[in-house]
């Protein structure tokens, strides 16, 4: 039996005994797993033995699907709800951290590489919706070579054996080629083949990260990096899914989940369907190799904007929508910084900004009635930021145009960081273009 390949944005639940070692087993209690993306991994328990210990970095146990499981904390169960009956039993609920299928292990394994793919990722690199056209391939389709990693863009595939099936499974009308194509068939049924024969169920594109003597923690640092650039090129949050880790010391691979907590409007965001040719950018608009290593070694200045693509939700209340302002504008001043400009709000949107864009924020800030888009952006940023200035701006705007201005602010941002990750300014302003309402 595979392991499951969980999917970010599916629910699902599992039954089963966990304990705290296999020597352990005889304090076993029974619990249920649940993961949903709004609730993140959750273990339901009840606890009838008065021996057990109340804290754990990790546990392990066996699930109702017969395979054995390792759930990282930690676990502090000290807190738990008290029954009192015939026997004393604590119960209650505890967040995990990481759900592994496959193996017993403890916090401290280290894994030298991960394969997965993100919600999204199929129709970056795919121009097909049927993927039956695309031929599969054993080799890598794309290898990026970093500093003592290398991250690869490969094919996984399912298969179901079809070994003396073969015929049962293809049909056609015309009589002469189904004649020909029988007897073909026939004879291939009747050789003595030393290998079995597979016919493709799926077929997917996946990256292959690897990298020797790493923990869970930083093997899924490395996958949110990466899936939180395919958010801002997608216009759309993702997140790393379908996620096979390898052992140094083991042959094969585990199946794991990390906790989520997403609000419903980012999970709809990550759930709707985004055509290859609709995106604002897809594989064909940029140098992937550039990109993924310029990314990784940018990451952690802009992962502030990046968590705001990853974590979208298609909605703004008052409060959000005045904090995107006041944040976005300190990223436009810390552009004009780097690029040793005066004019803080002005330069960088007159500079990356397509005309469309440009017309687009003008538009969302007229009500402002100021001399430049510099002097508005200033002056609202301001407004919001310091109690007891006088609203002139701010009186005048609705939710909506606040809204508005932040979303131009985002897209200037975002433009800029595309440019210092070395895509063209061309495919720059078509994402602009295309990501504007």
């Amino acid at each position: 039996m595979e392991d499951k390949l969980f999917c970010v944005l599916d629910d699902f639940e599992f039954f089963g005994e966990f304990f705290q070692s296999e020597d352990s087993y005889a304090t076993r209690f029974p619990g249920r797993v649940t993961y949903s993306p709004e609730d993140g991994l959750i273990l339901h328990y009840n606890i009838a033995d008065n021996d057990i210990k109340f804290e754990y970095k990790y546990l392990i146990g066996v699930l109702d699907n017969g395979k054995r499981c390792t759930l990282i904390g930690p676990f502090d169960f000290r807190n738990s709800g008290l029954r009192f009956g015939q026997l004393t039993t604590r119960y209650g609920k505890h967040k995990i951290r990481y759900l592994v299928v496959g193996e017993f292990l403890d916090g401290d394994t280290k894994y030298n590489y991960c394969s997965f793919a993100t919600n999204h990722m199929q129709a970056f690199f795919n121009d097909v919706d049927n993927l039956e056209v695309v031929p599969y391939q054993d080799e890598s389709l794309m290898r990026i070579c970093g500093d003592k990693w290398n991250l690869s863009l490969e094919n996984r595939a399912s298969f179901s054996d079809v070994t003396n099936r073969l015929k049962n499974l293809v049909r056609i009308e015309d009589d002469n080629a189904r004649m020909i194509l029988s007897d073909a068939l026939e004879k291939i049924d009747g050789l003595d083949l030393s290998e079995r024969m597979y016919l493709r169920k799926e077929l997917e594109v996946v990256f292959v990260y690897e990298k020797e003597n790493q923990s869970i923690e930083s093997l899924f640092n490395i996958m949110r990096i990466i899936s939180s650039m395919f958010s801002m090129l997608v216009g759309a949050p993702n997140f790393p899914e379908k996620i096979l880790l390898g052992r140094q010391d083991g042959d094969g691979k585990i199946s794991v989940i990390s906790n989520v907590d997403l609000e419903s409007g980012t999970i709809a965001l990550a759930k709707r369907k985004i055509n290859h040719h609709q995106m604002p950018i897809n594989c064909k608009g940029i140098d992937l190799d550039k990109v993924v290593k310029k990314w990784i070694s940018l990451h952690d200045e802009y992962q502030v904007i990046a968590t705001v693509f990853s974590y979208e939700k298609n909605y703004r209340t008052l409060h959000e929508a005045h904090c995107d302002i006041v944040l976005y504008a300190t990223n436009l001043e810390a552009i004009s910084y780097r690029d040793k400009e005066k004019l803080k709000y002005e330069y960088p949107v007159c500079k990356y900004s397509s005309p469309s864009l440009l017309d687009f924020i003008k538009r969302s800030l007229s009500k402002a009635e100021c001399a430049s888009i510099g002097e508005a952006i200033g002056s609202l940023r301001n407004e919001i930021a310091h109690v007891g200035k006088p609203k002139k701006i701010m009186s005048k705007l609705n939710i909506r145009d606040y809204v508005n201005i932040g979303f131009g602010m985002k897209l200037v941002i975002v433009s800029y960081l595309f440019g210092e990750l070395g895509i063209e300014m061309e495919v720059i302003h078509r994402y602009q273009e295309r990501s504007l309402p």
